[in-house]
């Protein structure tokens, strides 16, 4: 049934009406949850989402929570295959984007198998008709890692399309919690009408992940190659997560903490909080107006100190991390390329950081990641025989497609028994996931089996082309589209800019102690090519 009013989680929802001869409309609400890891600056913010609609505005928050959903109703499918969300600041002068993310409809859905009817159409026969162990769009509820420009916070900022989604974000922006959900109705009276935005509870924590704290470490082994532009001042470098060991534009994160003591000094405090905010504190306590003693003294006897006491602060808490190298300067041979002299003493840096741990998404992307590079680099070498004409490249397809069955049969196996059992996701997505590469990944094992005994002289091509097409199949698989956690920046600072730097994706250094769930670079020796966040390495992006 169509249930607008009822829905207390915090959901977008898609609602079709089956109708053999018309598009199908369909509802989708979406709610946006609460915004942690901000700007330092405290803004006026809201939330917009392109399907349609955007969520009320919240001021002078660095961690600003909604509890709303966007309720709309809309054609489905849509023409347009993804949805955009965007978080802008409501400056009635600078009406900025701070951060965009895209979510594709393909990646949070599935269409199923010919078979059985689909799980729905027992009751909407017209939907789904003749598929099987498909799943309508769901998301979360999961956090959405935002990126964009870096916060230099000056009136023009020459990167500002890398905060609308054009090219590769250089800096981390904020986190935004979010789910979706999709339903299916019969009302066939059903019409697309405006965006109505509805409260909604908070979604419990356990709903989504249990934070667990993550430690990084890395060690620099040399700084070569750098332009003689930045070679008359002092260099360093800095790793970060999200803004943990963002050591120039981080900022202090807002929380929420019940004090303990019941002294004169919080209780003071608490009340200009609440009436005049904490600005006013220090003119609070010069005053000795008649209202002064009234808060002081008579309204505790009527109101919960308890609840007063929960209140908004801002606190710095003592640092977890060492995320950056000792300034040191450039020195050169040739006048045209410098390098840092580290020589026997090798930098090291670290940070201590805590995450929901969704470890098992990266897990599970790492695992198909590898069988993919693993299939990749094995029909590559097939092609080259291919052209040199070689006889040994039918023996060597034979051998690619056998190690693609032991693969997957590995990851079977790894999936099934959870691997090394951490970071288990919760959400319909994750489950739903999990259920289509195992089926998939099965399905495409047994395949490559099957493939391995028909290759023959006179159908090498062939089956060299069907090869690829599993290669295909298995690449759409690796990301997830859940975010599990930031990804980490490492940069160049000079003169107390940001020159350089380079974006690795967090799954790639995730360490298992299942060596298939391990991350690529992890405990490895890299080398990384930094860069300069310009307008044209974004276009390329």
């Amino acid at each position: 049934m169509l249930r607008n009013n009822n829905s207390r989680m915090p959901i977008i929802r898609i609602v079709n009406q089956p109708n053999p001869h018309k598009p199908l409309p369909s509802l989708i609400q979406l709610s946006y949850l609460s915004l942690g890891q901000r700007s330092p600056e405290k803004i006026t913010s809201h939330f917009e989402i392109i399907f349609q609609g955007k969520t009320s505005v919240k001021k002078h928050s660095y961690a600003p929570v909604w509890n709303e959903q966007l309720v709309f109703t809309e054609m489905f499918p849509p023409l347009c295959q993804r949805i955009k969300i965007q978080l802008r600041d409501n400056d009635p002068v600078n009406n900025t984007v701070i951060g965009t993310h895209f979510i594709d409809l393909k990646t949070i859905s599935n269409d199923g198998e010919k078979g059985e009817p689909h799980q729905s159409a027992l009751s909407f026969p017209m939907v789904g008709l003749g598929y099987t162990r498909g799943f309508l769009p769901t998301f979360g509820p999961t956090f959405i890692h935002l990126y964009g420009s870096t916060r230099d916070y000056s009136l023009i900022d020459e990167h500002s399309n890398l905060n609308t989604g054009l090219g590769e974000g250089v800096s981390y922006r904020a986190r935004l919690l979010v789910a979706i959900r999709t339903e299916i109705t019969d009302n066939i009276d059903l019409a697309p009408s405006e965006v109505e935005v509805e409260p909604t509870f908070p979604i419990n924590e356990t709903a989504y992940g249990k934070n667990e704290e993550f430690f990084m470490f890395t060690t620099v082994l040399d700084v070569t190659m750098i332009d003689k532009k930045l070679g008359d001042k002092p260099i360093y470098l800095e790793i970060s997560i999200g803004n943990a060991g963002n050591t120039i534009d981080g900022h202090n994160q807002t929380t929420r903490e019940l004090s303990d003591s019941d002294s004169d000094d919080n209780i003071e405090y608490t009340y200009c909080c609440i009436f005049f905010g904490p600005a006013k504190y220090k003119w609070w306590r010069l005053q000795k107006h008649y209202w002064y003693h009234l808060f002081r003294y008579i309204f505790p006897l009527i109101t919960p100190i308890n609840v007063l006491h929960l209140i908004e602060v801002v606190t710095t808490t003592e640092a977890t991390w060492q995320s950056t190298t000792p300034p040191v300067k450039p020195m050169t041979n040739d006048r045209l390329y410098y390098y840092l002299p580290y020589w026997d003493n090798k930098p090291c840096m670290h940070v201590r950081s805590i995450w929901p741990d969704y470890r098992r998404r990266m897990y599970n992307s790492n695992i198909i990641a590898k069988i993919v590079d693993k299939l990749e680099e094995g029909l590559s070498e097939v092609h080259n025989l291919m052209d040199l004409e070689d006889p040994g490249g039918e023996r060597k397809l034979r051998v690619v497609l056998d190690e693609v069955h032991t693969s997957c049969a590995r990851y079977s196996s790894i999936a099934k028994g959870n691997g090394s059992s951490a970071g288990m996701g919760k959400t319909k997505l994750d489950k739903e996931r999990m259920k289509l590469c195992l089926r998939e990944i099965e399905q495409i094992g047994n395949m490559a089996r099957n493939l391995k005994a028909l290759v023959t002289k006179h159908s090498f091509k062939e089956r060299y082309k069907t090869a690829q097409t599993y290669l295909q199949k298995l690449r759409f698989l690796i990301e997830d589209p859940q975010h599990a956690m930031p990804d980490v920046f490492m940069w160049v600072i000079s003169n107390g800019k940001r020159v350089a730097y380079q974006r690795i994706l967090a799954r790639d250094l995730i360490y298992s102690i299942v060596d298939e769930e391990c991350g690529r670079d992890c405990a490895k020796v890299q080398t990384l090519f930094l860069k300069v966040p310009t307008a044209k390495v974004a276009l390329e992006s």
